[in-house]
């Protein structure tokens, strides 16, 4: 009789092809797991802006001319804006600047429908300018005519 002899002999297993059902599991359980933690990421990702903050020389410069300050200065350095709106038709913009942990300016730009019934007056002025003082707790509303810069910065 003819001997039969295993092809395999003298080689061993690998790791790999000894647990392949293991690697499976764990191939599987990664991407299962793995989804929803990625789609909470990517959900709350926001891309990290990158205006400049605002200092406190540049803020004492605005506050020295508040009726010619414009929103599109505002928007030049790292702060909050949000929209008000009404029907669709953004009414007030809101501004939220924090200068150098200490300061916060608050602006409120109010847009108005023409009488045409168009969109809003994109070219409008700041209703409201207001600098807070986180540490004395005094604010200073700038568009007031006894508003004294000076003297809120204390020269």
């Amino acid at each position: 009789m003819k001997s039969f002899e295993n092809e395999n002999a003298g080689k061993t297993e690998t790791f790999w092809t000894r647990n392949v059902k293991l690697i499976a599991f764990l191939l599987t359980t990664v991407i299962v797991l793995g989804i929803p933690v990625v789609y909470f990421l990517v959900r709350d990702y926001e891309p990290k802006d990158t205006r400049p903050e605002m200092t406190v020389a540049q803020l004492k410069e605005l506050a020295s001319r508040p009726t010619t300050v414009s929103a599109e200065e505002l928007e030049k350095y790292l702060g909050e804006k949000e929209e008000r709106k009404i029907d669709g038709v953004t009414v007030e913009v809101y501004y939220y600047i924090t200068v150098e942990g200490r300061y916060h300016l608050d602006a409120v730009k109010a847009l108005s429908s023409d009488s045409t019934g168009g969109s809003a007056n994109k070219e409008a002025k700041l209703a409201y300018l207001s600098i807070y003082d986180r540490v004395t707790h005094e604010r200073l509303d700038l568009l007031s005519k006894k508003a004294d810069v000076n003297a809120f910065f204390g020269e």
